[in-house]
């Protein structure tokens, strides 16, 4: 019978790499991202995030805010 190995002190993994820069924004930064209809925007805790559709400069696309 094969047996599973338990490891220990393995460390966790950081997370999944995202091209936004949620990580890195502070509370009241933003970024546009031009000609998507929409950006995965996980609220990351405490971290708090807001995305809209608008137009900037006649282009259409996402803007996301840190708000919290």
């Amino acid at each position: 019978m094969d047996y599973i190995t338990i490891d220990k002190d393995v460390p966790l993994p950081l997370g999944r790499a995202t091209k936004y820069p949620f990580h890195e924004m502070k509370i009241g930064d933003s970024f546009f991202v031009p000609n998507v209809k929409a950006v995965g925007v996980h609220h990351y805790k405490p971290k708090l995030f807001m995305r809209r559709t608008v137009i900037e400069n006649g282009i259409k696309g996402v803007r996301v805010w840190r708000y919290a």
